[in-house]
């Protein structure tokens, strides 16, 4: 159950992050099927792959304080617009500002669900 409630918010969160982050968009004749394709890919990126790299690198995050779980969070959304064709990011900021608005929704939201 939490695996859909995660994609769920992360769809809900890249959509807001459509929005709101000029320079990201999610195109294709329908959207909300996009969204929800690229919230799946988004919580498989984040919940099995991402883990897996933050283990095998834990020396260098621990050696940077912890900086370089945004620096993977960064190579994680350009996988995302790499996976998926109607995920589009023009400029480093908006990946930058993108992560920024889905942390903070997936922080919203698993502060209200648990």
């Amino acid at each position: 159950m939490g695996f859909i409630i995660s994609i769920v918010g992360n769809s809900v969160g890249l959509y807001v992050a459509s929005v709101i982050v000029p320079g990201f968009e999610i195109s294709g004749d329908i959207s909300w099927y996009y969204f929800l394709i690229a919230g799946i890919v988004f919580t498989i990126i984040f919940s099995i792959i991402l883990p897996i790299v933050k283990a095998i690198t834990f020396p260098i995050i621990i050696l940077t304080l912890g900086l370089f779980s945004f620096v993977l969070n960064l190579v994680a959304f350009y996988a995302l617009d790499y996976i998926l064709e109607p995920v589009q990011f023009t400029t480093f900021l908006s990946i930058v500002l993108t992560s920024l608005v889905i942390s903070s929704i997936n922080m919203i939201s698993n502060t209200f669900l648990r």
